[in-house]
């Protein structure tokens, strides 16, 4: 999205690019399908995309400290 919050053909791409990241698509079908004629500029849109693992590894970082949490109250609780 745009600083306005509108959808622009960019983001469009970048939403593309991360659903074929998330399919699983190799960097060379993505390069073609993205029409990128350079394999680096792919597979920089790629590096850029690994927030969504990194948020997704601390979302379940997070479940376990809750879990962990009421386990502790629980335990502590006469």
């Amino acid at each position: 999205m745009t600083h306005e919050g509108k959808l622009d053909f960019h983001s469009l791409r970048g939403a593309f690019a991360v659903m074929l990241e998330g399919s699983g698509v190799g960097l060379s079908t993505a390069q073609k399908l993205l029409r990128h004629s350079d394999p680096r500029l792919t597979a920089c849109v790629y590096q850029r995309l690994q927030f969504t693992e990194l948020a997704e590894a601390l979302e379940a970082v997070s479940e376990t400290a809750v879990a962990l949490a009421r386990l502790v109250t629980a335990k502590a609780q006469p």
